[in-house]
């Protein structure tokens, strides 16, 4: 077998394996959900077509309308704070100030926490401490806690959102910042532009790319918030903070309508995919203009990464059902979801990476004889270390702290991971902070640990794997 078919034969040993593991858990539960917005589908038994039945009523149900309706209020608002709090933090952690590292180590703490963790946290401290607070100084305002007021309960959610989400806009922010050449600055100064001018003319049109990135993905993430909401109000006061995510799962998994709410969710899903379109685009021409040279290698990239708009919720009930058909309702059911959730990201992050790895390397290492795989593993893999330890920390933090997961996979069974054990501690009498601040602390230190031995690596890889 000489070289070149070598070449193709081990890619496609890659990609087909790769392609078939994503289709059968995206594409498939993607397919059966549209599929059961059809019917009167309840989770369970049979079911009968019922046509646009669910569509209708969709938009004669006051409790969607108002879900809706927060989910956009809150994705909009906290998209805005994220954006224009994390752009200014990264400007002063680009700049000249001392002990640089420690600051870019200690602003990402709240990306290590869970979701579950810090709504935990906060909860404590909108109940107790601020209303404490407010009775001191005599504010009738703040004497009671904002999350038992439904006018008030959403800026609570907000907050922890937008506390949690800055670590990881400010990161990309950084990584854009980096990017710009200082002879711009430097031309920029003689023509008189300092200060406001100089980001206003010089840096903030040259981290266009990454501000797309951030909103785009701020917005998406926000419409399908969940943990904060679980740990928060549970939808109340008064279902006054029921997203969409939370309302699909509440009423879906529980509530015996499951066709009615994948319609729910065919609606959601149609909001993201138009959202994502303008990012995908830019993402198509920016990461995708190097997969010309094989049409079906460009489909399945652009395939694979597409993946990473497609919201949970559309798939949620799908694959609840899918996984219990399949008897992977269990650990290894979540682990292999894990595996097909984050590989758009990753590979993007990876493909975008390869950019700046000369193709003569490989070539040399084909002339000495070796094969693909052992070009990859000797030469390739080795020098992608920084993109490695990126993969590692994101992906570990978002398992690590994700409970939807495996609250909707897992439900019913007697297995637990460690944000589903957490839950635990709070109940409808009230939440054991003692034991719940005790748990959270323990729960932070491995993965604080990770995050420190890598977080060297993780700024070089983000700015060479993630625009190009």
């Amino acid at each position: 077998m000489d070289m070149k078919n070598e070449r193709k034969r081990t890619f496609l040993l890659i990609t087909i394996p790769i392609l078939a593991l994503f289709v059968c858990f995206n594409t498939i539960p993607l397919i059966r959900g549209v599929i059961y917005s059809f019917t009167n589908f309840k989770g369970f038994g049979t079911y009968d077509w019922v046509g646009f039945r669910n569509y209708a009523d969709l938009f004669t149900d006051g409790r969607v309308g108002k879900s809706y309706l927060f989910t956009f209020k809150l994705a909009v608002v906290t998209t805005v704070v994220v954006n224009v709090l994390s752009l200014v933090l990264a400007l002063a952690l680009n700049s000249k100030i001392r002990a640089k590292s420690f600051f870019r180590g200690a602003y990402f703490l709240p990306n290590i926490l869970g979701a579950l963790v810090v709504g935990y946290i906060f909860n404590y401290f909108f109940t107790y401490i601020l209303p404490a607070f407010g009775s001191m100084i005599g504010s009738d305002a703040m004497g009671s806690s904002i999350l038992s007021n439904p006018d008030t309960a959403w800026i609570g959610i907000m907050v922890v959102c937008s506390w949690q989400a800055i670590a990881m806009n400010t990161i990309i922010y950084i990584s854009g910042l980096q990017t710009v050449p200082e002879d711009v600055y430097e031309a920029g100064g003689l023509d008189g532009a300092t200060g406001w001018k100089q980001f206003r003319y010089l840096t903030f049109p040259l981290i266009i790319p990454f501000f797309s990135i951030n909103m785009v993905l701020c917005v998406k993430n926000f419409l399908m918030v969940f943990d904060q909401i679980m740990a928060l109000t549970k939808g109340g006061p008064a279902q006054s903070t029921e997203s969409i995510s939370y309302l699909i799962y509440n009423n879906g998994m529980s509530g015996g309508q499951f066709g009615f709410q994948s319609a729910n969710a065919v609606i959601f899903f149609l909001v993201i995919v138009t959202l994502s379109v303008a990012i995908h685009s830019v993402m198509g021409y920016a990461l995708g203009r190097n997969k010309g040279h094989s049409k079906f290698y460009s489909f399945v990239y652009l395939f694979i990464v597409s993946g990473m708009f497609v919201p949970f919720a559309i798939l949620m009930m799908p694959l609840a059902k899918q996984t219990a058909e399949m008897g992977l309702a269990n650990w290894f059911g979540v682990i292999l979801l894990y595996v097909v959730f984050y590989m758009p990201m990753n590979i993007m992050l990876y493909s975008g990476y390869l950019v700046n790895i000369p193709i003569a390397l490989e070539e040399a290492a084909k002339v000495d004889g070796a094969s693909t795989w052992r070009t990859y593993w000797k030469i390739i893999f080795p020098i992608m270390r920084p993109m490695h330890a990126t993969v590692a920390v994101l992906t570990a933090l978002a398992v690590w702290n994700d409970v939807m997961t495996p609250l909707v996979i897992m439900a019913g069974s007697d297995q637990n991971t460690l944000p589903l054990a957490q839950l635990n501690f709070q109940t409808q009498f009230g939440t054991n902070y003692n034991l719940a601040f005790a748990s959270y602390l323990l729960s932070l230190i491995p993965i604080l640990i990770f995050y420190v031995v890598c977080q060297r690596q993780i700024l070089n890889g983000v700015v060479n794997g993630a625009v190009k």
